[in-house]
């Protein structure tokens, strides 16, 4: 999943592009060309469309367009919102009613006849634009809301294309899993030994004599049932997403990471060698490799033979466990 962590104050400057007035001209031009054409395929013996009728209505259209989008732009952000989530939720209401009341043209049906002619999808662009904007914001007011889902790789792409675009909004995407942040990790006291040393030390020290090839960080995490977490850098989690999308049946890289364990987690808990049942040797080295290759699946390719060892191993470690308590 995907979150927005420096969306704030980014968000509450965001700005609009204005539209390139050129291309705007490059259209009424090209329409005004077009005009007479259409007009001479569209009459009949009985009806003369007038040449320039739909250059005319293009007109009237951009000057509708042109009025409206100088009064959006004295709106407040408030406003704005209400604005945009009103008509989201009419435009929505209207598309069910497409299939039902909707006029057929060229043999699609899309438009609803409200006095005039109207498509709700293009109405419901930008008020769906804005009401996801709005359900963005909740994570601000409440850091208890879950997390925002979105989907690779082709969620990756937007958001790169969207943070290009309004760089000086300064809005980022970020996984949750590229940065631990205030969302995941629980704001607990630490307990120091005699020693001066934590239960995060005492861990840390030993999952990284266990297994020193593994880049090892411990943290308490909120929630306890997941025993860790990977960590990958966001921009090489991109270039890896990016390498995959355009190459399905080639490699797919996996680089540096880091691997950060839950103190909260029981298993992770009795690696510290001051724990009341702390796991032996052995047993926590299993433990912790079964844990470490198991979190890496979802990163590399699936491989019938480690998923069998996966099997062997975690019914070795059961064993180990009950009668290691």
């Amino acid at each position: 999943g995907f979150i927005a962590r420096a969306i704030g104050q980014g968000a509450a400057n965001m700005r609009v592009d204005a539209v390139d007035p050129l291309d705007r001209l490059h259209g009424i031009v090209a329409v005004a060309a077009a005009s007479p054409a259409s007009a001479d395929q569209l009459s009949t013996a009985t009806v003369t469309l007038d040449e320039f009728m739909f250059f005319k209505r293009h007109i009237v259209f951009q000057l509708m367009g042109l009025t409206l989008m100088i009064g959006l732009s004295f709106a407040s952000r408030d406003q704005a919102r209400r604005i945009g989530i009103l008509v989201g939720a009419i435009m929505l209401a209207l598309m069910f009613l497409v299939p039902i009341i909707g006029e057929e043209k060229n043999g699609a049906r899309r438009w609803i006849n409200l006095g005039m002619s109207l498509q709700p999808s293009e109405f419901l662009k930008p008020g769906f634009a804005i009401i996801c904007a709005w359900i963005l914001s909740w994570r601000l007011r409440d850091p208890g809301l879950p997390v925002i889902l979105a989907t690779p790789p082709i969620d990756s792409h937007y958001f790169n294309y969207y943070e290009s675009k309004h760089h000086d909004a300064k809005v980022t995407f970020l996984r949750v899993d590229a940065a631990l942040g205030p969302e995941l990790v629980a704001d607990l006291p630490e307990v120091v030994d005699a020693d001066g040393r934590s239960v995060h030390d005492r861990v840390l020290e030993r999952a990284r004599t266990l297994l020193p090839e593994v880049q090892f960080e411990a943290q308490k995490l909120k929630k306890s049932e997941l025993p860790l977490v990977l960590v990958i850098p966001e921009l090489q989690r991109r270039f890896k997403e990016m390498i995959a999308h355009q190459s399905p049946r080639g490699e797919n890289p996996f680089g540096a990471h880091q691997c950060v364990l839950n103190l909260r987690h029981p298993v992770i808990e009795r690696l510290d060698p001051a724990h009341a049942h702390p796991l032996s040797e052995e047993t926590a080295r299993e433990a912790l490799t079964h844990l470490y290759d198991l979190a890496l699946l979802p990163h590399k390719k699936l491989d019938p033979d480690a998923v069998d060892r996966l099997f062997v191993q975690a019914g070795s470690l059961m064993g180990r466990l009950s009668g290691d308590v």
